[in-house]
């Protein structure tokens, strides 16, 4: 019989311990998921794939498990789900986390924090009620400031570097006048 990983032992383990489960039932719920990775090894299912737990139902009955076996066994896979779950959306904001901070660290180039300018351009947009790409196109509009003025502290920059910015856009860009101006003063609703 397949074995239950250490990593996912633990868990599950900790997770019977956290929900009170006897001792009884915590050895049983274990047996139910190391005979559910074996199910899935011996029969070629996705140990992670909430439909594999209907065929392997169908198997404890097939091998004249009571109902209550039954029951506890699913009990157990779901709980077994839930614990897998969890650790994939911890994964999930872990990943996002590194891809914010990568995005962070592209931008700061001469280490000034931008972080609180975007912070104040979203929270000004989502008040202004525009839409999601509204904010997307600002922020590369942002972006493209902090580049070009290398990231300097934001507290400290003047309207001279704006200006210049602008005919930047214009002169070496190409950027019209007429989007020039809409991104310099929002005053439209997008």
């Amino acid at each position: 019989m397949k074995n239950i990983p250490p990593d996912l032992q633990n868990s599950f383990q900790l997770h019977l311990e956290q929900e009170s489960f006897s001792k009884q039932k915590q050895v049983e719920y274990q047996k139910w998921l190391r005979f559910y990775l074996d199910f899935c090894q011996k029969y070629n299912f996705v140990q992670s794939d909430q439909n594999s737990l209907d065929h392997f139902i169908k198997k404890l009955r097939e091998k004249k498990q009571t109902d209550l076996q039954q029951s506890q066994a699913a009990r157990a896979i779901k709980l077994y789900y839930k614990i897998i779950q969890r650790k994939e959306e911890t994964q999930d904001t872990v990943n996002q986390r590194e891809v914010l901070s990568e995005k962070d660290e592209q931008y700061k180039i001469t280490g000034a924090d931008w972080r609180s300018v975007y912070k104040d351009l979203s929270g000004e947009i989502t008040l202004r009620h525009y839409s999601p790409k509204t904010l997307r196109a600002y922020t590369g509009w942002v972006r493209q400031f902090q580049a070009f003025v290398r990231s300097k502290d934001s507290r400290l920059l003047t309207g001279s570097e704006a200006r210049d910015f602008l005919t930047f856009l214009a002169e070496k860009k190409k950027v019209s006048a007429s989007t020039q101006l809409s991104k310099a003063r929002p005053n439209k609703r997008r």
